[in-house]
């Protein structure tokens, strides 16, 4: 595990929010105007535990067009005014999940597979030559 999942990981833990759901609503119900008008005043990019409550409470909903326009932005800063595409290479369809909007999940029932080395290979070479 890389040092910032083990960094969000704490966060959440001392917040007590990696268990206690009554929290997290705590924390979001009382999120105010004056909060995420806080949170928007903040360069883009930049980011706090208080900036994304604030964000994501449901108070924001007036906001989304705003935020929307800020997401843009900072995408066009980051990557320019490009296009790019994700080709994702399975290497297996086994999971131990259930995530219900997935068909790969440990429920359904259906012969699993797994790539050898030399297919998961010959797979990439294809995708990258597209």
């Amino acid at each position: 595990m890389n040092n910032n999942t083990n960094d969000i990981k704490n966060i959440l833990a001392n917040k007590a929010l990696d268990t206690n759901h009554e929290i997290w609503n705590e924390h979001l119900n009382n999120v105010t105007k004056d909060d995420i008008e806080k949170a928007l005043s903040q360069p883009v990019g930049s980011y706090s535990f208080e900036k994304l409550i604030a964000l994501i409470s449901p108070m924001a909903e007036n906001y989304l067009e705003q935020m929307a326009e800020m997401s843009r932005k900072l995408t066009i800063r980051r990557f320019g005014k490009t296009l790019k595409l994700y080709a994702p290479l399975y290497l297996s369809n086994y999971c131990i999940n259930n995530c219900q909007y997935c068909g790969f999940n440990k429920e359904h029932k259906f012969n699993r597979t797994r790539l050898t080395i030399e297919q998961a290979l010959a797979d990439a070479i294809i995708s990258a030559s597209a």
